[in-house]
């Protein structure tokens, strides 16, 4: 059975699509990198929505680029507009795997060779991420009143309140729910899905729901001993409110897909636990006063979609 697959699709390359905005150092050291990679893409294609002033054109003896201009400031968009550009490259280029990539992330030298040998190791595996090693990575502490509400869970799961647990943990590939932004993903497996097209800024979230989609098409591996380095450059104290009310409306956009075991109603027993902890936190701690704020304007704008629906 197809499950909705492009099957024209048969080359060996990949396609590498990175979103950036006014982050230029980062992106010419980001394609410095996959320059050392030992198995090169057949094409980058850098979606760049910087302002003139930051907006450098880079270019590459080694790498086939691409660069797209655009107005929109979406990480999701983007990557939305590098997989546009790609399907148009992809034949001619004998391109059958896309790979995402941000710009504060890089790569070992053996990237895209352990990814091709997994993916043609198994034909049902549309979706493969390495693990994006962070300096603040901490271990999650599980208990049963959080197992209960949803907030922790089996590593790389999706708990019944659509909350996605980090794959840390996990020591050998396997099979989990979702996958990180920064993954590759067989063409045909992804043909016909797009991230969320209104998700602004960083998104938030939309690698999730693109991933629990992309499921249904196929496996999801994690493989832990792929590490990618993740400098997180994206953190913005300063947007700890916008960044929780899209933890609410973001998180919210995955009941508009049937994606087994996540519940409306766990779903919203969570958020109601998370506003009581940061009223109870708030005080005079600023962070919980702005992540009460932002917590509060995503119930609001969830609730009232859901009346004008």
């Amino acid at each position: 059975m197809n499950h909705g697959l492009n099957q024209d699709f048969t080359g060996e390359g990949f396609a590498v699509v990175i979103p950036t905005r006014n982050r230029p150092e980062l992106l010419f050291d980001l394609i410095r990198n996959v320059e050392k990679a030992s198995l090169k893409p057949r094409i980058v294609v850098i979606v760049d929505s910087s302002a003139d002033s930051s907006f450098k054109d880079i270019s590459s003896d080694v790498l086939t680029i691409k660069t797209r201009r655009t107005q929109i400031q979406s990480a999701a968009q983007q990557r939305n507009i590098g997989i546009e550009i790609v399907l148009e490259e992809a034949k001619e280029l004998n391109v059958d795997f896309i790979s995402f990539l941000d710009d504060d992330v890089r790569i070992p030298e053996n990237y895209f060779d352990e990814l091709k040998i997994t993916f043609d190791s198994d034909s049902s595996i549309v979706g493969v991420s390495g693990y994006a090693k962070t300096e603040d990575q901490l271990v999650q502490r599980r208990s049963f009143i959080k197992d209960f509400l949803g907030i922790t869970g089996a590593p790389g799961t999706l708990t019944h309140a659509a909350v996605n647990i980090s794959p840390y943990g996990i020591n050998s590939s396997q099979e989990v729910e979702w996958l990180i932004g920064c993954a590759a993903w067989r063409i045909e497996g992804i043909y016909s899905l797009r991230f969320e097209s209104d998700f602004l800024e960083h998104s938030l979230y939309e690698d999730v729901i693109f991933s629990c989609r992309a499921r249904k098409n196929g496996k999801l591996l994690f493989m832990p001993k792929l590490e990618l380095l993740h400098f997180l450059e994206s953190r913005n104290e300063g947007k700890v409110k916008s960044h929780y009310r899209n933890w609410v409306t973001n998180r919210y956009r995955i009941f508009n897909y049937s994606i087994p075991n996540v519940s409306k109603a766990k779903f919203w027993v969570l958020i109601l636990f998370s506003v009581l902890d940061a009223l109870i936190r708030a005080g005079s701690n600023y962070r919980q006063r702005q992540r009460l704020f932002g917590l509060v304007e995503g119930v609001f704008i969830t609730v009232k979609k859901m009346i004008m629906k």
